[in-house]
């Protein structure tokens, strides 16, 4: 007499913890992979950060340009609508003169950098030596 066997095969449950491992590699990379949420998020999060601090270089560059008759925009007012726009506690920023009247910020935390121009016209400043 036979019994009959209810349940799973030892063969059926290794099937299935294979399954599970390969499922549960495959989710894992495409949270952290190189193309995976994390990565897509932390990008998107640099690029949000940019816009702001680019932004406030615009705001303040407009306000700065809005002061001067000829329209012109000095170091000092750039510090001053900077400072206004980001904030007094710490100096999260430098700014250095370049040429023709020309002024690039940079960021301390981000190390981004925009240029303005005599005018006020701020854009991101790419180095041509890097």
């Amino acid at each position: 007499m036979l019994r009959e066997q209810k349940g799973i095969t030892m063969v059926t449950l290794i099937a299935m913890i294979i399954v599970l491992i390969i499922l549960a590699r495959v989710s894992i990379m495409s949270i952290i992979g190189d193309d995976g949420t994390m990565s897509k998020a932390k990008k998107t999060r640099l690029e949000a950060i940019a816009a702001e601090e680019l932004e406030k270089v615009k705001l303040a560059a407009a306000e700065a340009n809005g002061k001067d008759t000829w329209g012109a925009v000095t170091q000092e007012e750039m510090e001053l609508y900077l400072t206004k726009n980001i904030g007094e506690k710490d100096k999260k920023y430098t700014i250095e003169a370049k040429d023709e009247g020309a002024y690039i910020v940079t960021f301390v935390e981000t190390e981004n950098k925009y240029i303005i121009d005599r005018k006020g016209d701020a854009k991101p400043y790419i180095e041509e030596n890097k």
